[in-house]
């Protein structure tokens, strides 16, 4: 885990995922949705009794895994975490929060909104790789990065920071507004401005499996 200046462009959480600072909300975000890899990590090594082997299995079974070998721009989704429930998110994001002392949570649709708008004005090219330690993390992101530069180009979208990061509609997340969970894709962020843009959606089940649905973590360090 990165430790150094609160203000480092790029800083890796307990799991060795990369996130990227955003000074418009004064923390930093997911450079990507939580990945199964970074949740396996989680299971290694809390000991709730809930987060059983057949647990695991179900989650596997309806996530239909693939390794970091294995990611094309066909099955980009499969690489990320969709059919945990709210409860479980809470408690990997306690975890975290135990581990790095930092805060950790969903952000909320305004958070997302202004992250969007800081990163498409950055001056700086942040390298997610380059905090990274672990082989297959390296595998997993640059394999991603390569599946979501080709969805760009095919959608004839630039290869932008923000757009990278939202990894052109591959999946809804989950974040929070008002206190209520709900649902973005890419629509709701990148049309901000305009008077019709789409709200979104709320979670008809929020305390079941939250399934088809990723989530990225915010960092806040006070």
């Amino acid at each position: 885990m990165n430790t150094t200046a609160q203000k480092e462009l790029i800083v890796t959480d307990p799991t060795g995922f990369p996130m990227i600072h955003v000074p418009s909300i004064n923390a930093w975000l997911g450079w990507l949705p939580v990945t199964m890899i970074q949740l396996e990590t989680f299971l290694c090594e809390q000991p709730e009794p809930r987060f059983n082997t057949s647990w695991y299995r179900a989650l596997e079974h309806a996530e239909s895994r693939v390794t970091p070998q294995q990611i094309t721009s066909d099955i980009l989704y499969r690489a990320f975490v969709t059919q945990l429930t709210p409860a479980d998110i809470q408690r990997y994001c306690q975890w975290l929060t135990e581990k790095d002392k930092c805060e950790y949570r969903l952000p909320t649709s305004g958070e997302w909104v202004s992250a969007y708008r800081d990163l498409e004005r950055t001056q700086k090219t942040p390298d997610p790789l380059s905090e990274v330690q672990s082989e297959r993390t390296r595998i997993l992101l640059t394999n991603v990065d390569s599946a979501i530069r080709q969805k760009l180009r095919i959608e004839k979208l630039s290869e932008t920071i923000p757009l990278r990061m939202l990894m052109g509609s591959v999946v809804r997340e989950l974040s929070m507004k008002n206190d209520q969970y709900v649902s973005h894709g890419r629509e709701q962020w990148t049309e901000d401005n305009k008077p019709d843009r789409t709200e979104p959606d709320a979670v008809s089940k929020p305390y079941g499996r939250v399934s088809g649905l990723g989530f990225r973590l915010l960092r806040k360090c006070t």
